[in-house]
């Protein structure tokens, strides 16, 4: 009889772990900026270090199964935490500057992100500081925001110069909450279909407090694009407080919501049971809610990475293959879950998320006059206007280090010139290129003659295709250097390339972070590519065939188009060495037409990937 009731119980445990969820509700649309129609964007929540981003890719080599491999299952949607607090030699001020814009922890996010085209949720806090930033800081703060040049939910913490040693005080979040929009719309960021501004709330215990706090903490000006809700434990999914929030959201409101932190505390990933008592409740809210259109999981080993006896019941969240403990349910239900299609994830390019997002994409021709004054961000230039300039007006007042940037540059089916006009009348400088953030070429002038006594320069670089950001970057002395007029860049197609016949890996027409060499394409390290132009596919194909060597485990090629839609993975399983070669043939989505094709090499476990001899497509 015991062990009749202990195989009904095994039974029991089994069956509450099935992945069963309840019915997908059709998404309502409220028209915010940033807001999908439908669908709900995968957000990766609280990340500071690379690791932490390459990590979370739930396996891709092992999506297979859920087709997931399609689409990527990278998180389209990255929360990083910025502090504006003023300060000035250790000590606080309330005149001079501010911290917490940590250069490189902001950039290896933007960097990522930027590359996969995704969204960015900068989760702005001030905390615990005695004095309150000016308004100059704000706008500095809104300025550098604005150069990263991507799409940017700004979620104001209601942990503003509290957290929890202090509870949350209400009228210096509307306070900041003031000044920071205030700032946005100085720079042109309010009613701009870039960037969206999130009011953030934590799930409590009874209704009646979230209409206390909605009362007390709602803007007076600016009203927010997106309402967030953090939840961190099961039973708050269906407490009075989250239900109330959005009956708000979607009967008084009509907003647009983003679960934008959410762990598992007290319960974490490593049972199976823990599927049954967090995650069911947690994608079951997602499902239910038609304002629900963005989630940010927080992928974290609580006690590790904060203070282990403050977060004692923070217990480990980490969803990856690096978690050894992670339980197999947990893994299982989870991919399954993301690989409906009604995630958004890492998918297919800029263009296609822009259109998801609703915003318009603005591309300019690279053959076109581009003029210098038509900069999306900069650093240290003025404008000096007069009939010398050919639109009316020229990028003037250059010092050392000072750049001028350009989004969405179209070079079409290839450019390998650019054309700038200068001037100087002191000694002049160096004129450095940077596509996407990769150095390209550079040019020098002297003295010509006058501040407005133009000459036309012309420099080499490396064969570029499809849409980038440019960056020109002025180095020299420490005076004026030179100004700059327009530039253009001569459109140079490369001939054609037959698809179906192969491709030497080598002869790539681009490349980044690899060798190349020989007649193999070598030292092809994680995250590195290469670029093949004017790849004639005819009428389409299907299929994609390598030869490659490598002794690791792990890696896998990203295909991409022109437009940077990804039309396939190639996993590579181990060949033994660096010189044993294999063929191997996969499937890929149906691509036709003339198209510029690159490889993107990843393997998350080490930086060598492998070396490649040719491809071609079937």
């Amino acid at each position: 009889m015991k062990r009749l009731f202990f195989i009904i119980f095994l039974l029991i445990i089994s069956a509450s772990n099935a992945y069963s969820l309840s019915p997908y509700t059709q998404r309502a649309y409220y028209g915010a900026a940033l807001e999908p129609e439908t669908g709900v964007l995968h957000g990766l929540g609280q990340q500071v270090v690379p690791t932490s981003y390459d990590n979370f890719q739930i396996v891709l080599k092992n999506m297979e199964d859920y087709q997931l491999q399609k689409n990527s299952a990278k998180a389209v949607l990255d929360n990083i935490y910025v502090s504006i607090m003023p300060y000035i030699d250790g000590g606080y001020t309330n005149t001079v500057s501010y911290s917490g814009w940590d250069e490189e922890y902001v950039n290896i996010n933007v960097n990522a992100f930027k590359e996969a085209s995704a969204v960015l949720l900068i989760s702005v806090m001030w905390n615990d500081a005695p004095l309150i930033p000016n308004m100059q800081q704000f706008d500095d703060f809104c300025k550098k925001a604005k150069s990263l040049n991507i799409p940017i939910l700004f979620r104001i913490e209601y942990e503003i110069n509290t957290g929890y040693s202090k509870g949350y005080n209400e009228s210096e979040y509307k306070f900041f909450w003031n000044r920071f929009t205030t700032a946005m719309d100085n720079n042109g960021m309010l009613d701009n279909p870039m960037y969206a501004t999130v009011l953030c709330f934590l799930s409590r215990n009874f209704a009646g407090e979230f209409r206390e706090d909605f009362n007390r903490w709602y803007p007076e000006i600016n009203p927010p694009d997106w309402l967030s809700i953090d939840i961190f434990e099961a039973y708050r999914f269906n407490n009075p407080y989250t239900n109330e929030f959005f009956r708000y959201a979607e009967e008084i409101l009509y907003k647009p919501v983003i679960l934008a932190e959410i762990t598992p505390r007290k319960v974490g990933v490593n049972h199976d049971l823990d599927w049954n008592i967090f995650f069911d409740p947690f994608f079951s809210l997602i499902r239910s809610r038609k304002s629900v259109k963005a989630f940010n999981y927080i992928s974290w080993e609580w006690q590790r990475v904060w203070n282990e006896a403050t977060y004692f019941d923070w217990l480990d969240s980490t969803i990856d293959d690096k978690n050894p403990n992670l339980s197999s349910v947990v893994k299982n239900n989870y991919i399954k879950e993301l690989s409906n299609d009604f995630y958004y994830h890492q998918n297919h390019g800029e263009a296609a998320l822009y259109d998801i997002l609703n915003i318009p994409l603005s591309i300019t021709e690279a053959s076109s006059i581009i003029e210098a004054e038509d900069y999306i961000a900069q650093r240290g230039i003025l404008l000096e206007s007069g009939l010398y300039s050919s639109g009316g007006s020229h990028v003037a007042y250059i010092n050392n280090n000072d750049f001028i940037k350009f989004n969405k540059i179209d070079f079409g089916r290839g450019a390998n010139i650019v054309n700038m006009r200068l001037a100087s009348d002191y000694h002049g400088g160096t004129v450095k290129i940077y596509i996407d953030n990769i150095y390209k070429g550079e040019t020098s002038i002297g003295n010509t003659g006058g501040w407005h006594n133009w000459i036309n320069k012309e420099v080499d670089i490396p064969f570029i295709a499809g849409v980038h950001d440019v960056d020109f970057v002025f180095t020299g002395g420490d005076s004026y250097l030179l100004n700059i007029d327009w530039i253009t860049f001569d459109l140079t197609p490369l001939p054609e390339k037959d698809a179906f016949s192969p491709i030497q890996a080598e002869a790539c027409d681009d490349y980044d972070s690899l060798v190349v060499s020989g007649s193999v394409l070598g030292w092809v390290n994680h995250s590195s590519s290469s670029v093949y132009a004017n790849v004639n596919f005819g009428n389409g194909a299907t299929k994609v065939k390598i030869n490659y060597a490598t002794p690791q485990n792990n890696s896998f090629i990203i295909i991409k188009t022109t437009d940077e839609e990804i039309i396939g993975f190639i996993y590579l399983p181990s060949t033994g060495t660096w010189t044993d070669y294999n063929q191997l043939t996969t499937d890929i989505n149906p691509v036709a037409g003339m198209n510029n094709i690159q490889l993107e090499f990843i393997n998350d476990d080490s930086n060598h990937v492998c070396n490649i001899d040719w491809f071609k497509f079937e």
